[in-house]
Order: C-alpha cells, then structure tokens, then sequence
C-alpha cells in the first residue's frame, strides 16, 4: 500500500521510494507539498535525490520546498504501481491523487512526462489536460504524459 513519509531538505530517502525519472543531476522521486499563502494546493513534484531537495511548479515557475512528503510503497509490492500512458486530460481509473487545488476544488494527479528522453515527475490535472513539470528554472507542460496508478 503507498503511503506518504514527511521529509526535510536534505533528509535521506526513505525505502522504498518510488521512482519517477532521472536527468543529468541524477534520479526524481514521487513527491507532494502543501500549499501556503502562495500555493493554493497540494503540489506533486520532483524529489531530487543527489540534490536531497524537492521542486514542483506553479504559475509558471519553479518553486523549491523545505518540508515535503515523498510516496512510498513496500518494497515488495511496488510492481502494483504503474505508468500508464494518457493524453489530453485523461486519468486512468485507479490513479494515484497527490491532492486538491484548494481555491477550484479540482484533482491533482502524479504525472511524469517525456522530455529530450528523460521523465520528469509533475502534476496533471484532468480539466486543463496538461501535465506541468520542473523544466530548468521553468515550468514546462505537455498534452502526452503518463500518470501513476495503483494496480
């Protein structure tokens, strides 16, 4: 079953960890934020792990956290967490929610997309049929995404 683990900036990475892509600066893991004052919502993003860092996007940039969640999985069962391959706004049935925009009510869910052919983790929300992910100092966003889902 996935559960979420409270992390700081610099904290090691929890077994079990899931996995999402990897650029030159090494491997992304599934994670979320809280919103604040200046995001309104639950954030899936990109734990850095040679960095020990999380960034996810909103409005356009790239915001780094200090406290965060990283989802895990017992390391056993992980083959019960796919990417599914979707486009266009649509979310496959059993897919994994990261949370809830607070100001719209609307889903958040986990994401990675294809770029230059490596993933980067985002987050998808099914009305704007965009996936948006960290993209340098960024926010980049792609109709073509694959989402995370529970088996």
């Amino acid at each position: 079953m996935a559960a979420w683990v409270p992390m700081k900036s610099g904290d090691p990475l929890p077994e079990g960890a899931v996995w999402a892509g990897n650029d030159k600066s090494g491997s992304f893991y599934v994670g979320r934020s809280f919103e604040d004052e200046s995001v309104p919502e639950a954030a899936s993003g990109a734990y850095v792990a040679s960095q020990r860092v999380f960034i996810h996007t909103y409005a356009s940039r790239v915001i780094q956290r200090d406290e965060f969640e990283i989802l895990t999985y017992n390391v056993t069962d992980q083959h019960r967490l796919v990417w599914v391959k979707a486009d266009s706004g649509w979310i496959p049935p059993r897919a994994v929610l990261a949370g809830v925009n607070l100001e719209t009510g609307l889903e958040i869910f986990i994401g990675r997309w294809l770029n230059q052919g490596l993933y980067t983790p985002g987050k998808i929300y099914r009305s704007n049929q965009n996936i948006f992910a960290p993209c340098g100092n960024f926010e980049c966003f792609s109709n073509e995404y694959e989402v995370l889902v529970e088996l």
